[in-house]
């Protein structure tokens, strides 16, 4: 840090070179929520169900946003190397320091031209919602997150790294409780061969149960408890909790959304809390004033799974 004030000092800069490079990190912030919309709203995109013409134009229009998607991708590597060269400069002389602000500028021309391109498809897809008389429901990024969220059963073997898993729990945290109780605790699994592990261990105690549940065969995946996800998470709260339950679905619902807005997938898992009636649940360490109310499976998931017909004939206005 001291460093970097020292080249503040020595370069009189109209903006200071920590100034820029905390302009540098907001920038990121920024095309990160823009490419979190644009995903939103091309997925909206397809599922159109407006007249022919009102559709066509939709498409060109998510067209458009798929080729800006890309040009943000550049953007945004552009700009973490320009932050992270900042800390470079600590024994460079007074001309690289300049290049560096000339750099900058550059790049708020490219973000400034490219937040004009996101905002202006942005009101053209308002204009097609409207023409639709709100069809698609996409625009609302609540309700389309809602329609968006499956239960995944496959995953890939990326990881999810810790600050995303934080921001999960964090939106957990947010759902109402009880006379505001809070009574969720969260366990986070993330070490693969233990989950397999806790996975085969339900398995083997209560495989009749659910051998062609949800149509997996358990002699046919190494994991039909979790499927092969590379996080769980176990909610846990207090046994005679009489609220507990329903404080807890609500709080995974939380999490779900939020995984799902945050471009990764979840699957609640019932047959996790069965884990309280084998050998490897003393590993989880859990009170004995408490109990496992639901698991999570979170990750990026290896499947798009069809969404299922709803029951509308259930509702009476009074």
């Amino acid at each position: 840090m001291e460093h970097i004030k020292t080249l503040i000092t020595d370069h009189q800069l109209d903006k200071g070179l920590y100034t820029l490079h905390t302009e540098s990190k907001e920038w990121l912030h920024i095309i990160t929520s823009w490419k979190k919309e644009l995903f939103s709203m091309i997925a909206g995109s397809k599922k159109a169900t407006a007249s022919p013409e009102i559709t066509a134009e939709i498409r060109k229009i998510a067209d458009a946003m798929t080729l800006l998607d890309k040009l943000l991708d550049k953007l945004y590597k552009d700009v973490d190397q320009h932050k992270h060269y900042l800390f470079k400069l600590f024994k460079t002389e007074k001309q690289d320091v300049e290049n560096y602000r000339k750099n900058h500028n550059a790049l708020l021309t490219r973000f400034m031209a490219e937040k004009d391109h996101y905002f202006a498809l942005r009101r053209e897809l308002h204009k097609m919602d409207e023409a639709a008389d709100g069809h698609f429901l996409f625009i609302n990024q609540t309700l389309q997150t809602i329609y968006d969220r499956r239960s995944v059963r496959k995953y890939n073997e990326k990881k999810i790294n810790k600050p995303l898993l934080e921001e999960l729990i964090s939106a957990a945290r947010m759902a109402p409780s009880a006379m505001n109780m809070q009574p969720w605790k969260f366990l986070v699994l993330t070490d693969k061969k233990r989950i397999k592990k806790f996975s085969s261990e339900i398995v083997e105690m209560a495989k009749p149960l659910f051998r062609l549940s949800h149509g997996i065969d358990t002699n046919e995946t190494s994991d039909p408890i979790f499927h092969n996800a590379p996080v769980v998470i176990f909610l846990v709260a207090p046994k005679d909790d009489m609220w507990a339950a329903l404080d807890l679905g609500m709080c995974a619902q939380n999490m779900m959304l939020a995984a799902k807005s945050l471009g990764l997938d979840t699957c609640p898992i019932g047959f996790a809390t069965l884990i309280e009636q084998t050998p490897v649940y003393a590993e989880l360490e859990i009170a004995e004033s408490d109990k496992i109310f639901l698991a999570i499976a979170v990750g990026y998931g290896d499947e798009t799974p069809k969404g299922h017909e709803h029951n509308k004939n259930n509702v009476r206005y009074l």
